[in-house]
């Protein structure tokens, strides 16, 4: 299978898994919400948008970006 398939069918399955997490009433439901959607940033802009084949700053402010949106998240 092409890189982009199984990128796709990555992120189908993250999808279900988000929405199983969702309905579970445990402690670490958002934080496991918060990294598949950090993975599913990351594999969309590397993948579909071809950042992989940008410059590196692209690929460092993306990096960046996630970070500190995924402590803004956790600290408020």
């Amino acid at each position: 299978m092409k890189v982009i398939n199984i990128t796709y069918l990555f992120l189908l399955i993250s999808i279900a898994l988000m929405a199983l997490f969702s309905m579970l009433d445990a402690s670490y439901s958002f934080v496991a919400i918060l990294v598949i959607t950090f993975i599913k940033f990351f594999l969309v802009a590397f993948y579909f948008m071809e950042l992989k084949k940008a410059h590196l700053f692209w690929k460092i402010s993306i990096l960046i970006f996630l970070i500190a949106f995924c402590f803004l998240v956790l600290c408020i």
